[in-house]
């Protein structure tokens, strides 16, 4: 996956955890893309779901590395290993090993 495309996904899917019915837009900075090069460096698939969003803008998503492409049938994982976690306050973006942050929303 290129990394430019990375960045915009994940850029994409912060939005739209942020987004209700009272804000009709937001402006999301993208990732520095080395945090999309680290992930795949990493791992070449993984399988990101919302963790936590907190009221002050503070999102977390959890990463899980798998050796396949994920499918729809197949269950999200409970446990993430790794954690990209995006700061509205400071548009900022910073991944960490482990669960960090991944609290179930």
């Amino acid at each position: 996956m290129p990394i430019r495309l990375l960045t915009r996904l994940l850029t994409l899917f912060v939005g739209s955890s942020l987004l209700d019915d009272d804000t009709e837009a937001l402006t999301i900075a993208e990732p520095d893309p080395a945090l999309a090069t680290a992930l795949l460096e990493a791992n070449r698939h993984w399988i990101g779901t919302v963790r936590s969003t907190k009221p002050d803008g503070t999102v977390a998503i959890g990463f899980t590395p798998t050796d396949t492409t994920w499918r729809l049938a197949d269950p999200l994982p409970t446990l993430a290993t790794t954690s990209v976690i995006f700061d509205l306050a400071t548009g900022s973006w910073r991944m960490s090993p482990g669960n960090d942050h991944c609290q179930d929303a």
